[in-house]
């Protein structure tokens, strides 16, 4: 796996925040973005559910989703 902020585990938001800002982006283009990714979480949701996996995988996908979503967007 690539890092980030020198990191491969237990990525927070403050980690996407120095990548942007060491990659040139300024401070309205990083909160665009996630704001963007925000609004994506009930697609991935709805995606999910309707995929071919089966019902307790779907769950253990939406949980490991929200898990690492609360991890960024808390």
């Amino acid at each position: 796996a690539l890092s980030l902020n020198s990191k491969k585990r237990q990525i927070t938001r403050e980690d996407f925040e120095v990548a942007m800002t060491n990659s040139g982006l300024n401070e309205k283009v990083q909160h665009n973005i996630f704001r963007l990714f925000e609004t994506t979480l009930p697609q991935w949701e709805n995606c999910i559910r309707t995929s071919f996996i089966s019902p307790d995988m779907q769950d253990r996908y939406l949980a490991l989703i929200q898990e690492r979503w609360a991890r960024i967007f808390a």
